[in-house]
């Protein structure tokens, strides 16, 4: 097809009246004539076409033009040629364009009309040219077409471009995509609250935390807690689309544009924890950012993403977990937290530890506000300056809470578990602080309220010593937390908190009792606090306690050696062992008392709990003896006033240890033996003492010693005056006729090497002598008579006359002495002859017995040439004999008599 389009600038309207034609040209001049080709021919084929032009100057005549063309089709010069085009989902109000390139290479200029056709399901809204329609690209020229997606409403787009050429439609692309309202980007789904481990339920809240009716109240200070929030964000999350996260706790409200100049969030948080999407992220911890320093302060609070498995893309959660200390009513910033006292205050700006009087999360109602911000590079809008940038999308979420302080319930009442109490042992012994040196056994005991049981309990011991602001507050506290559980084996709980343990256990009634063992590793330095949280998840109650501050010792005390070694005690009299801690006997006797002492719990137990190998020589508990002493003594208690004790000493006695003597002890008294089996890797030391029960009452005690019955080991000299006025109050002499006389055994043990540092141990042992007299009471009377006989002048094998007076040496060789027993009382007797001078004393003492001792360690028997023929029981007349040989006696007064002993079955 071909037509004139037009005749010196006069549009040509095909025939008369208004045709320019016929056109008359002057001389010497040309007209203009544009004329249109259009052709519907094959694509790239070269075309001629002839014009005839009739003329009627000079004659007349014709003359005719060929033109020759290439036909193109001009929308394979668009450029890209997109068969489809996806916008997305864009907020009404945005602008998104997509240019097209068109390219003239024609020697004609090109109109061109776009038009959008709306598909079924869809429609054209929003979508438009920036450019007036039709229009034309000039010839050789290239022109830009831009299509903007400016939606208005909210809509689905599903729309054609068609372009017409030369009247021609022609299809170009499909745009498709969908509209949304800004504030409906980011839509909370579900917020949910959590305790670690379970031990209380998690709590379904609604997104809706504009009321304080409804709020969380399930927890206590120093608790770890877990808060997720699940969202949805319509756009759909994509590669590079980023998520900023800030919390704060616990503000009264919530108001996040405050901490913006312009009062409005219009930009990410400077600090926050964050998110750079990418398909298939999954889980991630998010990482702190903006904080700089701050950083390490702020690990109260991990943060972590969380991808949806059935519906990626859309949906996902945050979750912000963290642990509840003091309340810092603001949001996550640069500046560093103070370590110092966040477990022991209720707010950030109490200046009291363990004071609830500040408001605070623990006794009022507060809310943790959640500050989600998205950017999102996939959707561009025009910002106030008409520049595209990345759509934004802000979210504030919120949770009312309220939780329980120290010792409290809710609002600072009292709590629902009572009478916490906190008991501290070394080696059995109640202690106050902990050691470096031994292990400290820790029991929490707690009464449950009716209904509830003590499910769970988690210890935390924290050294408040510490105020490192640039670590995490963990670490700055040296912290051991754990729920404690039934370990029976030594481990590593957590840090310092080790086993064996126990978990909550019913004592009696509602009393429950959780225990652990606090190690050596704590700081000696520090000063600690014990939290102990208690839990029943069945009734949904917590509350937690703290105890304190707990000091450490380096030194190692009297209770941290107080690891008890076996004893056992024998005493002997000539025919049998009385007993073990407690024995009678008669002035003048002659009694032994020994001793065998093992490890015992020394051994089996507290080497192991101080670190000595039990499988090596130093395990055995004789290498530390220092030196083992006895000391022979009456007491009086309460003298010589209410809470004190006099000690009136007749005897001290000692041995040292020296590996290689015999017995490996030096036996510094020839009376008190000390021996031991050592190197044997399980010992045993003995010891023996062999004496008489003294008697002499012109006798005074060695020494006289005073102490506080709360501390009798401690005992300080009595001298002079005083110590004889001491002696009178209490007839105090060496006779021990009817009083209680102590064997005191003190083994002394030296740990040093186990310690590194000085320490000596001290263990005492106790047996007890009853004394009773020749001439007792009624109930230990047993003996009826003595009398002394000359011999029958006619046969000396008899009895004659009984001595009642003097009598001349050498009239007779030798007397008669006669014991009468009373009759059916210990029929059984063995007789023991005694004499001494008359004054005398334990050194003079003579003693003849006519049969060896059968005693369990046999006592030496005894002879002298001044007694002889002595029975060796009492006959059926109850009486038994001996004699005296006068030829042995020198001048003087004798004192003699006989002792009657129970013969051993």
């Amino acid at each position: 097809m071909i037509e004139i389009v037009s005749v010196n600038g006069v549009p040509y309207t095909g025939g008369s009246p208004n045709a320019p034609f016929p056109f008359n040209i002057s001389g010497a001049s040309s007209v203009p004539v544009v004329i249109r080709f259009c052709s519907n021919a094959v694509i790239n084929v070269l075309h001629q076409v002839p014009l005839q032009i009739n003329y009627s100057s000079q004659g007349g005549g014709s003359s005719v033009i060929l033109f020759d063309f290439l036909t193109l089709d001009p929308t394979l010069y668009f450029s890209p040629i997109a068969a489809s085009f996806a916008f997305g989902i864009k907020p009404v109000g945005s602008t998104s364009p997509y240019p097209i390139t068109f390219n003239n290479p024609t020697i004609c200029d090109v109109e061109l009309d776009p038009t959008f056709q709306p598909l079924i399901g869809g429609d054209c809204s929003g979508l438009n040219v920036n450019q007036p329609s039709p229009f034309t690209v000039p010839a050789g020229t290239i022109s830009n077409i831009i299509v903007d997606y400016s939606p208005t409403i909210v809509a689905s787009l599903n729309c054609n471009l068609r372009i017409s050429v030369c009247g021609i439609n022609r299809f170009l692309t499909q745009f498709t995509g969908s509209s949304i309202i800004d504030s409906s980007c980011l839509v909370c789904s579900d917020i949910r609250i959590s305790t670690e481990g379970g031990f209380i339920d998690e709590d379904q809240l609604t997104c809706d935390g504009s009321s304080t009716q409804a709020y969380y109240n399930f927890g206590a200070i120093g608790e770890r807690k877990l808060i997720k929030l699940s969202f949805y964000y319509s756009p759909g999350l994509q590669n590079g689309v980023e998520i900023f996260f800030n919390p704060e706790l616990w503000a009264d409200f919530c108001n996040f544009g405050a901490y913006y100049g312009s009062g409005q969030v219009d930009s990410p948080p400077p600090v926050s924890y964050y998110l750079n999407y990418s398909t298939g992220i999954g889980t991630v911890q998010l990482p702190l950012i903006g904080a700089g320093s701050a950083t390490n302060t702020q690990r109260n609070f991990k943060a972590y993403f969380v991808e949806s498995l059935t519906n990626p893309g859309f949906e996902f959660d945050l979750i912000l977990d963290f642990y509840l200390t003091q309340d810092l009513n603001s949001w996550l910033n640069s500046t560093n937290l103070i370590n110092k006292d966040r477990l022991l205050k209720n707010s950030i700006t109490s200046g009291l530890i363990l004071d609830n009087s500040l408001p605070s999360v623990y006794n009022q109602k507060k809310t943790a506000c959640f500050l989600i911000f998205i950017s999102d590079p996939n959707i561009l809008v025009a910002n106030q300056f008409n520049q595209l940038v990345p759509f934004t999308c802000a979210k504030v979420d919120t949770v009312w809470n309220s939780f329980k302080f120290y010792n409290k319930g809710l609002f600072n009442g009292p709590s629902e578990f009572t009478n916490p109490i906190l008991n501290l042992e070394r080696s059995t012994n109640p202690v106050l602080d902990f050691s470096t040196v031994i292990e400290t056994d820790v029991e929490f005991r707690i009464t449950a309220p009716p209904g509830a049981i003590l499910r769970d309990c988690v210890f935390w011991l924290i050294d408040a010593s510490n105020t490192n602001n640039v670590i995490d507050f963990f670490d700055n506290y040296d912290s051991s937390r754990s729920p404690i559980v039934t370990i029976p084996g030594a481990a590593v709980i957590a840090n310092d908190l080790r086993s064996p343990s126990v978990g909550p256990t019913l004592l009696f009634g509602s009393t429950y009792s959780v225990k652990a063992k606090v190690a050596t590793t704590v700081n000696a330095t520090g000063s600690y606090y014990l939290i102990a949280i208690c839990y029943d998840n069945v009734a949904k109650l917590v509350n937690s306690f703290i105890f304190g501050p707990i000091e450490v010792t380096e030194t190692p005390s009297a209770e941290d050696g107080c690891c008890p070694v076996a004893f056992n005690s024998f005493f002997d009299d000539y025919n049998k062992t009385l007993s073990t801690f407690c024995a009678a006997a008669t002035v003048k006797d002659r009694i032994r008392h020994r001793t065998k002492t093992t490890g015992g719990d020394l051994q089996k137990k507290c080497f192991d709990e101080w670190g000595v190998d039990p499988d090596i020589q130093s395990a055995n508990f004789l290498t530390y003896i220092k030196d083992i002493s006895l000391n022979v003594f009456k007491e009086v208690v309460d003298f010589p006033s209410v809470g004190q004790t006099t000690f009136f000493v007749f005897g001290e006695y000692k041995s040292i240890r020296i590996p290689g003597f015999p017995g490996n002890f030096n036996n510094l008294s020839p009376d008190f033996v000390v021996s031991d089996n050592f190197p044997a890797l399980v010992g045993q030391v003995e010891t023996s003492f062999e004496t008489r029960v003294r008697y002499e009452s012109n006798l005074s005690p060695l020494k006289v010693l005073i102490a506080n019955n709360a501390t009798p080991f401690t005992r300080t000299l009595v001298a002079g005056p005083l110590a004889a006025a001491y002696i009178s109050a209490n007839n105090a002499s060496f006779n021990w006729a009817g009083e209680n006389i102590f064997f005191e055994y003190q083994v002394n043990f030296d740990f040093s090497s186990i310690f590194n540092v000085p320490f000596e141990v001290c263990q005492v042992t106790r047996a007890l002598l009853q004394t009773f007299d020749f001439e007792g009471s009624p109930t230990f009377d047993l003996m009826q008579s003595l009398k002394i006989y000359k011999p029958d002048e006619t046969d000396p094998l008899l009895l004659g006359d009984e001595v009642n007076g003097p009598f001349c040496p050498g009239s007779i060789p030798f007397l008669y002495v006669e014991i009468e027993k009373q009759i059916g009382v210990l029929d059984d007797l063995n007789l023991i002859a005694l004499i001494e001078p008359i004054p005398g004393g334990i050194n003079l003492l003579e003693e003849e017995e006519s049969y060896l001792s059968s005693a369990s360690v046999p006592l030496i028997q005894l002879s002298t040439p001044k007694l002889f023929d002595v029975d060796s029981t009492f006959g059926l007349d109850n009486k038994a004999r001996f004699k005296i040989d006068l030829s042995n006696l020198g001048p003087g007064s004798w004192s003699i008599c006989g002792i009657g002993k129970l013969i051993r079955k």
